[in-house]
Parts: structure tokens; sequence; C-alpha cells
């Protein structure tokens, strides 16, 4: 009876450490998702200021690429 209860609840010890230890892995990950979100707006604002001052330091501007650190932010201008 005793060695029942002990596999028992060494069995439900270790479901409680397994889901808290997926639980904390897992939240690792969508931190770094949040990081990597933060990190592609910050290039996105960016790009865009960019783009605004070269259209108003040149109005002919039609573009061009800019690399930002290990990424590049591609602009293109159209219409009037």
């Amino acid at each position: 009876m005793a060695l029942m209860s002990a596999i028992i609840i060494a069995g439900v010890l270790m479901a409680v450490v397994f889901t808290l230890s997926f639980k904390s892995f897992m939240t690792r990950f969508n931190i770094l998702d949040t990081e990597y979100k933060k990190r592609s707006l910050s290039y996105a604002e960016a790009c865009a200021d960019t783009a605004i001052l070269r259209v108003i330091e040149n109005s002919s501007y039609s573009g061009e690429t800019i690399p930002f650190g290990s990424e590049n932010c591609i602009i293109t201008v159209t219409g009037g």
C-alpha cells in the first residue's frame, strides 16, 4: 500500500514539475517573440522616417535600399 502511494505521489509530482518547466520554456519563447516584434516595429519606423526625410529633401526621390544592421529597408515612392 505504501509503495503504491509513493509511486502515485511521485507520478503526480513529476507531472507538476514537467508542466511548470514546459510553461517556463514557452514563456521564454513568448518574451523572445515580443522582442522581435519591438525590433521589427523600430525598423519599420526608422525606414518610414528615412523615406519621409528623403522626400522632403528631394521631391524627385524614387526610393532606395538602406541597410539597418543585419536587415534591409527597401523604400519605393509611388504617386504624387
